[in-house]
């Protein structure tokens, strides 16, 4: 299993409130997020990790470069306008496996057990193109709705979806199939992440959502308090 782990974010909502440094390195209970990422799907049984950071990130890309974390990480550097053109820098880090691969933001923190059920179902999905980690739990400045049908197919996503009460939670398991789609997100224009995802639904691909329980999406200084307490509700229930 691979790990595609976007990193290249600046953080400028954390630094205007003072929290310095590349937001990967931002800890959340002591561990830096790009750390906590990564050990959460080694955990999981990921084997390897492509990552991306800025060109303004030298300390990001040193640790993830330097620091043991039990598999080996294989690192992009490259300043992107948005985390579509991140995962489209990876794309030949990803394609080259040949497989379906995991993809993750550094700043989202959730329970390890609902990742350990996704990691799972993700590994036991057959004829689907993607699967994407679903929250009700919206504390986003600007979230991104997904509507299901009921057999939890992604119908929808952002202003079509806007009526659902799930929202995107920053964690995706895709076919490298999604390649396909680059050149035409290109010439369309696209410019985010999210405007690629309802492009794939467009053309057809087979999107399923799965439901966890909270996600912190960490953007400001007060995320890091609220993903902290989060995590000690985590672990007093033995995860």
């Amino acid at each position: 299993m691979t790990l595609g782990l976007i990193a290249a974010g600046e953080g400028s909502r954390l630094r205007s409130e003072g929290v310095t440094g590349p937001k990967g390195l931002v800890a959340v209970g002591g561990i830096p997020m790009a750390g906590r990422t990564i050990r959460s799907f080694a955990d999981q049984g990921v084997a390897q990790v492509k990552a991306i950071v800025n060109q303004e990130s030298p300390e990001l890309a040193e640790y993830l470069t330097t620091t043991d974390f039990g598999l080996p990480v294989e690192l992009i550097v490259k300043s992107t306008p948005s985390s579509m053109h991140s995962l489209f820098a990876l794309a030949p880090l990803l394609q080259d496996q040949g497989e379906p691969f995991f993809l993750a933001t550094v700043d989202a923190i959730y329970n390890p057990s609902d990742l350990r059920s996704y990691i799972r179902r993700c590994n036991q999905a057959a004829h689907v193109d993607g699967i994407i980690a679903l929250t009700r739990y919206v504390d986003d400045e600007k979230p991104l709705s997904a509507a299901m049908n009921e057999d939890g197919r992604i119908t929808a996503i952002g202003d079509a979806a806007a009526d659902s009460e799930w929202i995107t939670g920053g964690l995706y398991w895709f076919s490298p199939k999604i390649f396909d789609e680059v050149d035409r997100a290109n010439q369309l224009g696209l410019d985010r992440l999210r405007k690629f995802q309802a492009l794939l639904l467009e053309r057809g691909y087979r999107i399923l959502g799965h439901e966890f329980g909270t996600i912190i999406d960490v953007d400001r200084k007060a995320d890091i308090a609220k993903a902290e307490e989060w995590i000690v509700k985590w672990n007093g229930v033995g995860v």
